[in-house]
């Protein structure tokens, strides 16, 4: 059946009908049911993005939305195993993803990803800095070696981060930096 059809169906408002082997799902209303056509509304459809700390919590949450919206997504996190798993479970699910260890405080580490992130899927539209710390996983946090390493991975990252992605984001025309 074509995206867009409608045929009568009697549920209850906002009732999802999805088979998973497919594109395409169905929202019931308490008339009709829609077939919608997901690809054609994925919201990041061709987009690149890197989701800095994807390995676990808020960023692995964030690469699997933009996955599932369409975005070929680039994992960086010092946790390799777990981000490895973020990966591999948003193929799993049909998704594009890798996983690219980074240490987000290093300016080496930086200009690696943007080219790894620019060979394999050839730009770069969007970047989420997501990667951050507590206090209270610096040691001493009152110590000023613990000051430092807070404000290295959750700010000076964001500049380094910003300043390497925008230089290619600037190519695509649109692009965003999204900062958690």
């Amino acid at each position: 059946m074509p995206a867009g059809t409608t045929f009568p169906f009697h549920a209850q408002p906002s009732n999802r009908l999805q088979d998973p082997s497919t594109t395409s799902f169905a929202i019931a209303t308490d008339k009709r049911v829609v077939l919608i056509d997901r690809e054609r509304n994925m919201r990041l459809k061709d987009k690149v993005a890197i989701v800095t700390g994807g390995a676990h919590g808020m960023g692995a949450a964030e690469a699997r939305l933009f996955a599932k919206e369409g975005a070929a997504v680039v994992i960086a996190d010092v946790l390799q195993i777990e981000g490895e798993a973020v990966a591999t479970d948003i193929c799993a699910n049909h998704g594009r993803a890798m996983f690219v260890k980074t240490d987000v405080t290093s300016e080496t580490a930086w200009d690696h990803l943007i080219a790894t992130t620019i060979t394999t899927y050839g730009k770069l539209d969007i970047l989420v800095n997501n990667a951050g710390i507590s206090g209270s996983s610096v040691g001493d946090e009152l110590a000023l070696a613990g000051w430092e390493k807070l404000m290295a991975v959750n700010a000076t990252s964001v500049f380094l981060g910003t300043a390497r992605a925008a230089l290619e984001m600037a190519k695509t025309g649109r692009s965003s930096v999204v900062n958690i």
